[in-house]
Formats: structure tokens, C-alpha cells, sequence
């Protein structure tokens, strides 16, 4: 059986600090943030991409049905974002060796980033590798099967930051050496957001 690397994008979240429409439909790049970041990760090295849902949104699975992933409903999203990985590890197949975790409301993840930390995977098989930028540490994160366990039993909205501060001395860590992708939360986020599309293309 040849083992896989997948994607798994966190999308699950209520929304409540961006007033009005979900955060997740408004517009960027002439596509819904979802679309355009789920359509980014899934461009990576991995195998496959899985995303995890809540059932109050369902206008978000129309965004990206047509697209090559696989959706996951986080039965209990009100039990934040480890409920959403634990849906994901339920949901795995038994070919899977390593999860990149990443997050649908950061649309300026780069490509090249999450190539470099499976990369680092496939040369070092450690199962937990860590993105730091400027020393912060974010996503994408990539765990082996190592920790499916621990991930599947983690509480709260904490996701895996403490599994990851217990066991960061073994990990390998990739550097960056630029600011982390933005979480676009409010309404000054998104704002920020697309003030850097514009700056971007004016460079151009």
C-alpha cells in the first residue's frame, strides 16, 4: 500500500468576529476566500485534500464541491478547533502517514511553504514539523501517525498547540524568514488584505 501525505484544511469556524457574510464568502481574487485557499493548498505536493465543514454554512460546500478534495462535517463545531481535527483523523484513511494542517481563512499561505515542510517530512521522517516565521510559530504544521492518537483526543479551541509545545524539542522546524499568513477574521483583516492585493499589483 503506498503511503499518502494529505492536506487537511480547517474551515469549520463560525465566523463571529466578521460581521455580516461568513468570512470565508467574501470576495478575493474574483472567488470566495475559501475557494481561492482551498484551490492554493490543494496545489501542494500532497496526495489528497480534505476539508472540514460545519453544517450551519452549508453555502460554503457549494463553493468548492466541484473541486478534487474530500469534505468532512465536524459533527460539533462549538467545541472549537480540535473538534474539527479530530473529524479529519476519524475520517483518514489507513494509507495516510502525515496530516499538513492548514487553515481556509489564510489565503496568502504560499505554495512554495508548504512544498518545503513536506519536503522536509519525506527527507527526515520526523513526524512533527513546525513552520516558525520570524520565530512565531504557524501553520501549515505537519504531524505523522505518531500523533493521530493525541490529535483525535485533544479538547477545546486550543487545537494543537499544546501537543505541539510538549513535543516541540523533537520536532524539526521550518524557517521563514518573512511574516506568517494573516488570519482573516474581521472586518479590518480582510480590509488589510486586500490593501496588500492592491500594493501588489501596483508593483507589478
Amino acid at each position: 500500500m503506498k503511503m499518502e501525505i494529505w492536506n487537511i484544511v480547517l474551515a469549520a469556524g463560525h465566523s463571529t468576529r466578521m460581521k455580516g457574510t461568513h468570512k470565508l464568502l467574501k470576495k478575493f481574487e474574483d472567488e470566495t476566500i475559501l475557494r481561492y485557499t482551498v484551490k492554493k493548498i490543494s496545489a501542494n505536493m500532497a496526495s489528497k485534500t480534505m476539508v472540514v465543514l460545519n453544517r450551519d454554512f452549508p453555502e460554503l460546500e457549494s463553493e468548492i464541491r466541484d473541486l478534487p478534495i474530500s469534505i468532512v462535517w465536524n459533527p460539533c463545531p462549538k467545541l472549537g478547533i480540535s473538534s474539527s481535527l479530530a473529524a479529519a483523523i476519524e475520517s483518514l484513511s489507513p494509507a495516510c502517514e502525515a496530516l499538513l494542517i492548514t487553515l481556509a481563512d489564510q489565503p496568502e499561505i504560499k505554495v512554495e511553504v508548504m512544498n518545503e515542510v513536506i519536503t522536509e517530512y519525506l527527507i527526515s521522517k520526523n513526524p512533527l514539523i513546525i513552520t516558525s516565521y520570524r520565530g512565531k510559530i504557524r501553520h501549515p504544521i505537519l504531524f505523522g501517525q505518531l500523533y493521530f492518537t493525541e490529535l483525535l483526543n485533544l479538547k477545546g479551541d486550543q487545537g494543537a498547540k499544546l501537543l505541539i509545545s510538549a513535543n516541540k524539542e523533537k520536532a524539526h522546524i521550518y524557517y521563514e524568514d518573512e511574516e506568517a499568513p494573516e488570519d482573516i477574521d474581521t472586518i479590518e483583516d480582510y480590509r488589510r488584505l486586500l490593501k496588500r492585493r492592491n500594493e501588489i499589483d501596483l508593483c507589478r
